[in-house]
């Protein structure tokens, strides 16, 4: 199937759940749906903000392609007259995940420039 290739490509699907039909036919289920809802969102009309941005990508996410630089940050610097900064970690569409302390720290330190990140931590229930 499309979508089962799809996720395989993106990388944040594990082989052994694409394996198994009883779990591949749950997450299509509900990918479908994510997809579904991306595919038709048209976002409203606006003025670009005038807050800076700051924008995280993995460094080789695929949906990014040649939007990645830091000129165009994957489009998102269009939303703002503002600088737009970008940091790019190591990884795949799905970098947040075994990067998820680096993503944390660097968000608190955009957030509050004084936290340190030695004490950045994520929820016990993250995965």
């Amino acid at each position: 199937e499309v979508l089962g290739g799809e996720l395989a490509r993106l990388g944040g699907t594990s082989r052994e759940i694409l394996d198994d039909p009883g779990l591949r036919s749950l997450i299509l289920t509900a990918v479908r749906h994510d997809y579904r809802i991306i595919e038709t969102y048209r976002p409203a009309v606006r003025e670009p903000l005038s807050c800076p941005l700051h924008v995280l990508t993995g460094s080789a996410d695929p949906e990014l392609g040649e939007e990645r630089g830091r000129d165009r940050a994957g489009g998102w610097a269009d939303l703002t007259t503002a600088r737009t900064e970008v940091r790019v970690f190591p990884g795949d569409h799905f970098y947040l995940t075994p990067r998820r302390r680096e993503v944390v720290a660097t968000v608190l330190r955009r957030l509050d420039p004084s936290l340190t990140t030695g004490g950045a931590h994520t929820w016990p229930s993250t995965p």
